[in-house]
């Protein structure tokens, strides 16, 4: 079964692992109003996998490393079916059965190849967390949790949970579309109708872009710079890049340390190696299209955009507990 690649995978954390499916249908449906009707589905087993050469072909993978071809080394391993078998037809039926539908019904669908490996603590005392996509289902989580449980306030406050960070978010559904400034747009036009309301509003307005960051890894402390290195278990980190891969500049700055004072946790800053290529986020994208003030902020992790991710797992209640005094 052929794969392609989305983002920037570490593609030898994909072998030799239980991998299901998941994704979404486009089914046909007479009863709803344009007779199509999306349909969440996740395999409830592995059915794929990318198996390993035995390293009595491949020598040298532990002096080399394994080293994954883009394009032939990611196929996956679906069924042993004969000549007789359609396999085209066997792999819808098994997407339909799994939503319930009829396969004829199924007129499309957007399918990822995921870790099946349920999510565990580890460490001495359980204080690690590993699981699949915690970059960025981390802070998706934390702004849910503390948008919900903040009390009405005058203002107005509102989280954007984007597609296709990871490949450049230049789509209608990623931040450099126009969904989130169509949305504050509508949001202000129910309430005033004056000409300047949106620049007046953007202009009063912050954005808190959050997305993960990279913590120590002790085994490879040279990757990082000594004077910012970030610890798990230790509280939000601040993202500084003066390249302005980060949005975070003084006011930023200022602003975030007093909602940790306020928050009652601790605060970190990171700033990337500067021989070392800087990663990015949102942040500097909805700055620039929206024009909002703009700082940027995560949760330290390791082995970011691996097939499975590991943090601290203290770190989230003081992800949470920043984003709700933001919202206050």
């Amino acid at each position: 079964m052929a794969t392609e690649i989305y983002g920037s995978p570490i593609l030898a954390t994909f072998t030799d692992r239980d991998l299901l499916l998941a994704g979404r249908l486009i089914v046909r449906d007479v009863k709803a109003p344009d007779g199509l009707r999306t349909v969440l589905v996740r395999l409830d087993h592995a059915p794929v996998r990318i198996p390993n050469l035995p390293i009595h072909l491949n020598r040298t993978v532990n002096e080399d490393g394994l080293k994954v071809h883009k394009h032939t080394g990611l196929n996956l391993l679906l069924a042993g079916i004969d000549e007789k078998h359609d396999a085209a037809a066997e792999f819808l039926k098994l997407l339909s059965q799994a939503a319930g539908v009829k396969a004829n019904d199924v007129l499309g669908f957007d399918l990822c190849a995921i870790d099946g490996q349920p999510g565990a603590f580890f460490g001495q005392n359980k204080e690690f967390i590993a699981v699949r996509a915690l970059d960025n289902l981390a802070s998706c989580h934390a702004a849910t949790m503390a948008l919900t449980d903040v009390p009405a306030a005058a203002h107005t406050s509102m989280i954007a949970l984007f597609d296709h960070e990871e490949v450049g978010s230049e789509s209608r559904t990623g931040a450099a579309g126009t969904f989130m400034q169509e949305v504050m747009a509508r949001i202000l036009a129910g309430k005033n109708t004056e000409a300047d309301t949106m620049a007046r509003a953007v202009a009063n307005s912050w954005h808190l872009s959050a997305d993960m960051a990279h913590a120590l890894n002790p085994a490879h402390p040279e990757c990082f710079d000594p004077l910012h290195a970030l610890k798990v278990n230790n509280g939000v980190a601040l993202k500084i890049n003066a390249s302005q891969r980060y949005a975070t500049n003084a006011s930023g700055e200022a602003l975030v340390a007093e909602l940790a004072r306020k928050a009652g946790i601790n605060l970190q800053k990171y700033v990337h190696r500067a021989d070392l290529a800087c990663g990015s986020t949102i942040g500097p994208i909805s700055a620039a299209r929206l024009g909002l003030r703009t700082v940027d902020i995560g949760i330290p992790m390791w082995a970011m955009h691996s097939c499975r991710e590991s943090a601290g797992a203290f770190d989230q209640e003081p992800y949470i507990k920043l984003m709700r005094q933001f919202f206050v």
